[in-house]
């Protein structure tokens, strides 16, 4: 598993799977793309999903703690468990009838899944400046 983990194969299908997921949001940010192929973008979307879980579990597991000590490690997992927070709540309106401030609150945390279109910037590794930048910033979001 860590030969495959830290192969360029690997890598190139990850970026891959990224820039694709990010046209996908983007064409959901049309309105009438949007409704017309909602099951088939929400599909699609969901694929991406699971690709990214696949790999950071199979990181997770190659590496274990030290996975926890790279802050792009510790940003693709707080995308992932964003990318979480869309599904659940899809599933939960898909479900269950709610009151109306707690489907505006819903609403707005459908906004989150915007973040995993930021996951491209990890594999802009020809720019230092800007890796050092985000990392910098993703250093102060504890704080």
């Amino acid at each position: 598993a860590h030969f495959v983990v830290e192969s360029k194969a690997f890598s190139s299908f990850i970026f891959a799977c990224i820039i694709l997921n990010t046209v996908i949001i983007a064409v959901q940010t049309n309105r009438q793309l949007s409704m017309r192929y909602s099951w088939w973008l929400a599909m699609v979307d969901q694929v991406f999903l699971g690709v990214y879980v696949s790999e950071l579990l199979l990181k997770v597991y190659v590496w274990r703690r030290y996975f926890f000590r790279s802050s792009w490690n510790l940003f693709d997992a707080f995308i992932v468990l964003t990318s979480f927070i869309d599904y659940f709540n899809t599933l939960i309106q898909s479900v269950f009838t709610l009151n109306t401030s707690v489907f505006r609150l819903l609403r707005v945390l459908r906004a989150v899944r915007a973040v995993r279109a930021l996951r491209v910037l990890r594999t802009i590794a020809f720019l230092k400046s800007l890796q050092s930048i985000v990392s910098t910033l993703l250093r102060s979001i504890p704080a």
